[in-house]
């Protein structure tokens, strides 16, 4: 209960920055800490890249100790011996700040392609809740690099502006009954992109509220992202 009542204020404080966005020019450019994943296949194929999935936590994960991203999601099942064909990173958002707050993407990326060996034409991000917001807002920040999202009852400025980031498929997923993030900002954000020919899937949870961390648990974000990246490898092979 309290953690829903702590997430609660974290979205209330999203959406107020949100609709005020209009009046930030500039974000201050900021690195975050990380958990990062590389796929059984990396050492071995040391001639590869591999494509990247980018896991933005809630709110309730904020703070300096990555240790608590292991409660769900992606960072989870990797303790658990789950095995990805990407290389996983979970950034951690701190205690004061919200994903929306800062650019913390733009070290992120430099930081991943200095030091390791990823694909820079196959980002990908998901988030749920708070990490939802921060999924979309990174997509209209930085539409050329991010490839797929995949964002979980979260929001963003519902605008003109979303149909920059047309050309990028998203699956967007939120739960009819939830309470804290009304499935009605996801609705509109959807409408919107379809009306401007967008790549967009939407899940409509019926009987579901905003605790559906469980999807996670299941492959089929994952598969979808890889579909994804087939298909654009595949693409190449014809150009």
């Amino acid at each position: 209960m309290i953690k829903q009542i702590i997430e609660g204020i974290l979205l209330l404080s999203c959406i107020s920055m949100l609709y005020a966005q209009g009046k930030v020019k500039v974000k201050s450019k900021v690195r975050y800490k990380y958990l990062i994943y590389l796929p059984d296949a990396y050492k071995s194929h040391s001639d590869s890249t591999f494509p990247v999935m980018i896991y933005l936590h809630g709110g309730s994960h904020r703070g300096n100790n990555l240790e608590l991203l292991k409660e769900w999601g992606p960072p989870k099942l990797i303790a658990e011996g789950k095995h990805f064909d990407f290389v996983v990173v979970c950034p951690q958002c701190p205690s004061n700040k919200l994903w929306i707050t800062d650019n913390w993407f733009d070290s992120l990326y430099i930081e991943l392609y200095s030091k390791y060996r990823i694909d820079t034409a196959s980002i990908f991000v998901t988030g749920i809740s708070m990490g939802g917001f921060g999924t979309w807002q990174v997509a209209m920040d930085f539409p050329g690099r991010i490839k797929g999202i995949v964002p979980l009852c979260g929001s963003c400025k519902d605008s003109v502006n979303i149909c920059k980031i047309r050309h990028i498929p998203v699956w967007a997923i939120h739960g009819v009954n939830d309470g804290l993030v009304s499935v009605k900002h996801t609705d509109r954000l959807v409408k919107r992109l379809l009306q401007c020919s967008g790549d967009v899937r939407y899940s409509r949870l019926e009987n579901r509220h905003h605790g559906i961390w469980n999807l996670y648990d299941t492959d089929e974000i994952y598969n979808w992202f890889n579909e994804i990246y087939l298909r654009r490898k595949q693409s190449l092979k014809f150009r």
